[in-house]
């Protein structure tokens, strides 16, 4: 394994990436002259953060960056490499610091004539951001692809900047088993500059076949739906995510009019110890409204899959779930009723604020009701519970490990406004611990908390340091 470097800061005259002095300033040199050649699989491309702002760019035509060439990919050409893992740290640091918010290195893309970034193949990233700009080219798809079993995204972030935007625009791609944890994806464009012209395709994020998303953050202002699936392949799994939309929001699932010879959810859908905050409509099952070659209950069964949405919060939304009150069999049905009990789950979930909770006939149990908000902060995007009776300390009473669940599996990577959890240092001074005479100088001891570690070290003047750390 060998470690190589990125860095927009070098001025040095040499470009070659064998150190940080040294490292490469431009991606799409790595791509056209070392990838594959002299960086192989297993290896580690360190990427350092722009001082004053400096970004790297994926700049003009036919040039992007991709883990599938050569043989950076798991498999390819029938080698078992392994995947090139991807790192990105701070400007002021060293390649084993975290870089946390702004302080990843940023990536533009402006390819001139298609995507820019391919995560696919079992290719590894984490702690880098893309500020992806406004392009109002037409049926041009997620600049940012992240893609591909064995392909993991950890503590990234993909922004999608306001300004007019072509049609099938999307802020990023996940699909085919992609695993993301602790991210963000952000799309800021705002409802004046959504495109019109395909609707069955204009929507923020796409997302396809047997995904893993952990502890994720999404946020939308367009009037369209969260996402368009399709996920024939395998179920989709969302677990310890933040849906965060305005009034205008459509909602979770699809926009796309599902037809039992379209497309289908063999697999199904599920939401576990999610957020869908601030939305129109925060869970939109898919309305069946032609039976197709599948005219009957049970043959629509066995090719449609389910929708869950179990131990989630919805607050503050239009409608928190919405399935048609008045809905009929498709047509072309022949035998048996179709029933929204059938394939949408609602279990042990809590509705706040919302204006209508659930709409329609839908299979739902273990309901909580509060009385206002449950978060300390959600407009700040602190959506740590409160300790208010009937509201946040309803949900802890409900669901124990809400929170935990939530705050643990987003990591190292803090969200705005969670103070909590946002790297301290304190100096402990005067009187110093009991064990503390037992440390040498550069000791440690390492605490284990709910959701991360702390450690206290011997500093040079012999005061001791207590800090959030990696875990």
């Amino acid at each position: 394994m060998t470690d190589w470097f990125m860095n927009i800061n070098n001025t040095s005259g040499t470009f070659n990436g064998t150190s940080e002095a040294t490292g490469w300033t431009d991606f799409n040199d790595v791509r056209a002259s070392h990838w594959g050649s002299s960086i192989t699989g297993g290896d580690r491309l360190y990427v350092k953060a722009g001082q004053n702002g400096l970004t790297y760019g994926i700049e003009g035509s036919n040039n992007y960056f991709s883990t599938e060439e050569n043989n950076m990919a798991l498999n390819n050409g029938g080698v078992a490499d392994d995947a090139v893992d991807i790192i990105g740290y701070p400007y002021a640091g060293t390649t084993s610091d975290v870089a946390l918010g702004d302080d990843r290195p940023c990536i533009v893309p402006r390819r001139a004539n298609g995507q820019s970034w391919f995560l696919r193949k079992g290719g590894k990233m984490s702690n880098i951001r893309f500020e992806v700009p406004p392009d109002t080219t037409n049926n041009r798809t997620a600049t940012v692809d992240l893609s591909d079993a064995g392909s993991l995204v950890k503590n990234c972030a993909v922004v999608q900047m306001d300004g007019t935007i072509g049609d099938r625009m999307q802020c990023v791609t996940l699909s085919y088993g992609i695993n993301a944890m602790g991210c963000e994806f952000d799309d800021q464009v705002e409802a004046s500059n959504w495109p019109t012209r395909d609707a069955g395709y204009n929507v923020n994020f796409t997302c396809f076949s047997h995904n893993e998303i952990n502890g994720c953050v999404f946020k939308q202002r367009t009037p369209s739906f969260f996402f368009r699936f399709r996920n024939t392949y395998g179920r989709e799994t969302w677990k310890n995510c933040i849906f965060i939309g305005t009034p205008n929001c459509l909602g979770i699932v699809d926009n796309v009019t599902y037809t039992a010879a379209g497309h289908q959810l063999s697999a199904g859908i599920k939401f576990d110890n999610c957020i869908f905050y601030n939305m129109g409509v925060g869970f939109n099952p898919p309305m069946i409204t032609s039976a197709g070659s599948r005219t009957t209950e049970s043959l629509w069964r066995s090719a449609y899959g389910s929708f869950a949405a179990r131990n989630c919060i919805f607050e503050n939304c239009g409608k928190a779930i919405k399935s048609p009150a008045d809905y009929s069999d498709p047509s072309g049905w022949v035998s048996g009723n179709f029933s929204y009990n059938s394939t949408v789950a609602i279990r042990d979930c809590v509705f706040a604020q919302n204006t209508t909770n659930m709409e329609g006939d839908l299979n739902e149990a273990g309901s909580v009701y509060a009385t206002g908000s449950v978060f300390k902060n959600p407009a700040a995007g602190d959506f740590r519970l409160n300790d208010i009776p009937g509201r946040g300390a309803l949900v802890k009473q409900k669901l124990p490990f809400f929170e935990f669940n939530l705050l643990s599996n987003m990591g190292f990577n803090p969200r705005p406004g969670e103070n909590s959890f946002e790297e301290q240092v304190v100096v402990v001074s005067g009187s110093s611990p009991a064990f503390s005479t037992a440390l040498s100088n550069n000791s440690k001891i390492v605490f284990t908390g709910t959701n991360r570690k702390f450690k206290i070290e011997t500093a040079s003047s012999g005061a001791k340091v207590f800090r959030r750390v990696k875990r």
